[in-house]
Parts: C-alpha cells; structure tokens; sequence
C-alpha cells in the first residue's frame, strides 16, 4: 500500500532519517534539555505559533507540518516582495517573473495557485472574493514581524485553506516613550528604489507601530514598470488590567505594467490595486487559564486591469478591454481560548460578509455583475497533552450561502520520545470554496456557474524533526492529498468558458530540510521538495515538480552575509509555455553594521540579485530578470 502511495526513495528517506534520529538520541538527552537545544535554531517567540489551530502553542507539540519566517530572516535577504520570502521556504512553490515589483503567486505541496491558500493578515482574510486568491504585492514585507505556513488543509481551523494557510503577523506596538524604529532606503538598476519609515512606543499607556513605505521601478526586465505607496498604523491601549483594546489601519495603491513581457502576443496588460483596511480587537484575559478575543474589521479592495493591444514598437497603440473588481468585506471573528496543564482548547465563531461589483469593459460595451456572498463559521480545535504524546483533534463547519455547508474535521498526534526529536501524524478534510466571479459575476469570456460545488481533499501526512544529530537540525515530512470536485475551466458556448466540477486528483510527495547551528558564525541550510499529480478527468495526465533550496549565512558583530540558491523543476516542457529553467537562481545579501556608540546605528547593505544570471521561470511572460544590483543604508533608532 505504502509502495503505491508514495515513490519508493520516500521510503528509503523514512528509514533512514529513523535510524539517525535513534542514534542520536544519546547525544540530544546530554544537552541539557529540550529548551536548550531548540534555542540553537530558533529564538524564544519563535518557539510559540498561533496558526495550526488558533492558540498559542511550542513548535514542537504541532502536528501539523509548519515553516515559519521571521522579521530578522527577512531584513537579512533584503526581501522587496512578499514572493521572495516566501521562495525559501519548503515545500512552497512560488509562480512569479522575479521582478522588482513582483506579484507572485504561491502553490504549497502542489496546490493551485488561485484559492487554495488562505492568506491572512493578523487573523483578517486576504484573499479576494472574485478568484479567492491574494495579491502579495499589496502586502509590505517590512510590517511583518513573523509569518506562519501551514502545509497542507487547515479547514478545521480557517476554512477554506484546501492548500495551507500563510498567515501574516505584523510588528507590535512599543511600550517605551522614548520611539524605536528604522529609516532605509536602497536604489538599483532600472532605477529601483525603496524608501521605508517605521517607529514604535507609547505614549501613556497607549503604544503604537507606525509604518511609511514607496517602492518604484522602471522595470528590470521588458520594461515592466512599478510604484507603491504604502502607510501603516497600528495602537493598543490597556484598558483595564484583564482587557486591552487594539486598532490597526493600512492604505496601499501598487501600480503594476507587465510592459512587453507578453511578446510573442503583441498584447499588454496593467495592474491597479487600491486596499484599505481597518480592524478593531479586544483581548481578555479573564483568568491564567480563560481568555477571549474578538475582532471585527472592514476590508475593501479596487482592482482594475486593462489590456492594451501593442503597436510593433512595443508601445502602448489600442486599450482593448478593462476588467474592474471592487470588493467590500466586513468580518467578525470571536474565540475563546481555555489552557490547563493537560489540555489547550481553542472554539469560536467567524462572520464574514462580501460584496463584489464587477465590471468588464470592451469596445462593444460594458458588463456589470454584482454579487455578495454571507459566510458563518463554528469550530473547536483541540490539544490533549498525555506525558510526550500530544493529539489534537479538530473539527469546523462552514456555512457560505453560495456554496454550501461543508465539515471539516482533522486529528493529530505528535510523539516526542526524547528531547529534540518530534514524530508527527495528521489527518484532515478541507475544501476550497470557489470565487464569487466564478460562480455569479463571469467575464467577457467566462460564463458563471451557480452550481459549483467546493473542491474537497481527505489529506494525510507524516514526518518526524530532530535536532538529536549534533549541531545538526533535520525536519523529513511526507504528504498524501487525495482531491475531488476539481475546478476545470472548459469550452461552454463557443465565444466563453465555464468552471465545472470534473475529476479528481492524488498529490503526493515529500520535503526534506536540514539547518545547522552556527560555527564560527557560519550555518548551512539545505532543503529538497517533490511531489508528484495524478489527475482523472481532464486534459492534464499528470505532472511531477520538485524544488531545491541551498544557502550559507554568516553572522558576526558588525558583517552579516547570506547567499541562497533557489531551483524549480516545473515539468512543463511540452505545454508550449515557454519557460526555462534549467539554471538556479542564486542571491548574495552583504551588510555591515559598525559598532559604534551613537543613538542612531548606521547600516549599509547590497545584494546582487540571480548572481550568475541564471534563467528560471515557468512561461515565457514570467521570464526573469538577469542578474542585477542593489545598495541601500538603514539607520537604527
């Protein structure tokens, strides 16, 4: 059975990483204790995550498959985008053209790009209500103190996440009257620039994050131009010495031009995107063991996107049609949270309410489509803790008045045999719900289908982390996602398209990470993802992917260094796509921060971009910039 489930290498790696973690496990049990040796790879907030099931709980009692990015990892790769942040972390596979202003798209162990993850943004849905995906570009890398990936189907916690969940936590408020912050600014070629100001602290007892942003670009390749401008804000006031009232607020409006990147067609298209949002939270904590949080927020969304018909220049000669979604989203989200020795409970309700205007513009007219959509939540997530055995049961129902009702349970368990070593199981159902564009607003050339259904996917994973290897860590994760109801564009009247639910598909695969502990300041990190797609019912046999990761980082007082290669196998050679990627993408971050004695700490950082102008992308109107510069200065306060 296991044989026709997973490649026979998978099994090979299982026995394997099984014998080393036995081996070591002496040598972890002399360290001196769990705390020390997960400190050796991760820094104390790090050992805590919110996402698998929406309470606080370590790392190592997780069953679920989890990365998680921090602030400092993303200062150190001089990260522009959130694509490029999420480029290195495993088992994520990210569609994009490299860019400056770069809008990449993410697939996690082989989902689709469009719906499958649930993006979040301090616990407020991101993702759009047309298509269910999320533009990354609208997100400012510089706010996030942390991110948390989810591999594989978190229904049980938030919804429709048929892939994962990448849930986005921003900086904190400060605590001290005397403000905290950075100002930087970095210019490369094709006259990229980006200017950031944050600061933090109190006044009073009110605390604040306030954050400035702009970003341009003429465009590093095929003149595929980029401006953002981009204003944060987040306060907490302690009201009362069990509750403590925050308000969060945020303004972005990227304009993107995909430029000529789409010749051979002599077709171009523009990206406008103006977001706002707003959001209120109340924490209680009514007791060591009890506490409440609710959240209430109003998001909105105006998204355009023209298409231009190119003259033989490559200039802009004819506007041939617009696409407009302006999207409108209030939600409420309420959570209890109980803790005990042996027990972590996590229940609530979520609430949220869309509308979406949609308009399609050409030169014989314009199409209007409104459409809303009303969906309720209830779900209790659970953690039982039984001496080194955690189990974590979970369940959700879902309630979309589009769609449907759908329940989504999952169980897992985590055993910890010795300090440092972690076996992990879990088993779920999730679904994705399709987006309302699909399924009442259409397009030009897309007819609605009112009677899609929700993708499904039973899902199964294993694997096991270890740190028992002497200065070693090594994470092995297996996945099996068995996925019904699949949404399939085909042919339905001659001039248009139509979503319908055909099929079915088996993804499968595996990751496998290592890291070691710094040594005279210098760390390795490796890691390798494959997986492979059976799929019935369409046009599409099958594909296979894989990815590897490779990178050195060195740290001292005043040099930190970081280069890190990134390769995709795409498989899709004979799609007539055009991509290329036979070569691996390698960067080369440098910075150095004297020691000096000064209020204000003075940084000065470069990065070579695709350092040996490598080619790597999936088609031809994603081909990627060669190699490029950049230098900027940070200053510390």
């Amino acid at each position: 059975m296991v044989a026709k489930m997973f490649p026979a290498f998978i099994s090979r790696m299982v026995y394997l990483l099984a014998i080393l973690a036995l081996i070591g496990a002496p040598a972890a049990a002399q360290t001196g204790g769990e705390l020390e040796v997960l400190n050796m790879f991760y820094s104390e907030k790090e050992l805590t995550v919110v996402s698998a099931t929406r309470a606080p709980r370590p790392i190592n009692e997780i069953a679920e498959n989890m990365s998680v990015i921090t602030a400092e990892q993303i200062r150190m790769m001089n990260a522009h985008t959130l694509g490029e942040v999420l480029a290195r972390v495993p088992g994520v596979f990210v569609a994009g053209n490299g860019d400056f202003s770069d809008n990449s798209a993410a697939s996690i162990q082989g989902s689709n790009t469009e719906g499958h993850i649930r993006v979040l943004v301090d616990g407020m849905t991101w993702n759009q209500l047309s298509g269910r995906n999320a533009l990354f570009f609208t997100i400012p890398v510089e706010i996030i103190d942390r991110i948390e990936v989810v591999k594989g189907p978190a229904s049980s916690a938030w919804g429709s996440a048929l892939g994962g969940v990448i849930n986005i936590i921003t900086k904190p408020v400060g605590h001290n009257a005397a403000p905290e912050g950075i100002v930087s600014a970095s210019y490369g070629e094709a006259d990229s620039q980006d200017y950031r100001a944050a600061a933090s602290g109190a006044v009073g007892p009110a605390g604040y994050y306030l954050f400035a942003g702009h970003q341009r670009s003429d465009g590093l390749r095929d003149d595929r131009a980029f401006e953002t401008d981009t204003l944060f804000g987040k306060f907490s006031m302690p009201v009362t010495d069990i509750l403590e009232l925050s308000l969060s607020t945020a303004y972005s409006n990227p304009l993107k031009k995909d430029g000529t990147s789409l010749t051979p067609y002599p077709i171009t298209f523009q990206y406008n995107a103006r977001t706002f949002f707003v959001q209120a939270m109340a924490d209680a904590r009514l007791s060591p063991a009890f506490s409440v949080n609710v959240l209430a927020y109003h998001y909105e969304q105006r998204m355009s996107i023209p298409a231009w018909a190119l003259d033989p220049s490559g200039d802009q000669a004819e506007k041939l049609y617009e696409d407009i979604y302006e999207e409108e989203t209030l939600g409420v989200n309420a959570r209890l949270t109980w803790k005990s020795r042996f027990q972590t409970l996590a229940a609530g309700v979520d609430f949220e309410s869309g509308q979406l205007d949609q308009f399609s513009i050409d030169p014989a007219g314009r199409l209007t489509f409104k459409s809303d959509e009303d969906r309720w939540a209830v779900y209790a997530n659970d953690t039982f803790t039984f001496g080194r055995w955690r189990v974590t049961p979970g369940i959700r129902y879902d309630d979309l008045d589009t769609s449907g009702g759908f329940l989504s349970p999952s169980l897992g368990i985590a055993y910890e045999p010795w300090d440092g070593t972690v076996f992990r199981a879990s088993a779920a159902r999730g679904f994705n719900a399709p987006g309302l564009s699909l399924t009442q607003g259409g397009s030009w050339n897309l007819a609605p289908n009112p009677d899609l259904e929700p993708e499904t996917v039973r899902s199964y994973q294993g694997g096991v982390e270890t740190r028992a290897i002497p200065y070693c860590w090594v994470k092995l994760s297996l996945f099996y996602h068995d996925v019904e109801k699949l949404l399939v564009r085909t042919p339905f009247d001659g001039s248009s398209d139509k979503i319908l639910n055909i099929g079915e598909a088996v993804r499968q695969g595996v990751e496998l990470a290592m890291e070691t502990a710094p040594y005279l300041g210098i760390s390795a990190l490796g890691s390798l993802s494959y997986y492979e797609q059976d799929e019935q019912g369409s046009e599409k046999a099958g594909d296979k992917r894989y990815s590897f990761n490779t990178g050195v980082r060195y740290g001292s007082e005043t040099i930190r260094a970081d280069i890190f290669g990134r390769y995709i196998w795409w498989d899709q050679e004979d799609t007539g796509l055009g991509g290329s990627y036979d070569d691996m993408i390698v960067d080369l971050n440098v910075s150095y921060a004297p020691d000096v004695d000064f209020a204000v700490k003075p940084e000065i950082f470069s990065t070579v971009h695709n350092l040996f102008d490598g080619e790597q992308y999936s088609a031809f109107w994603k081909r990627n910039p060669g190699r490029w510069a950049e230098v900027g200065m940070r200053f510390r306060f």
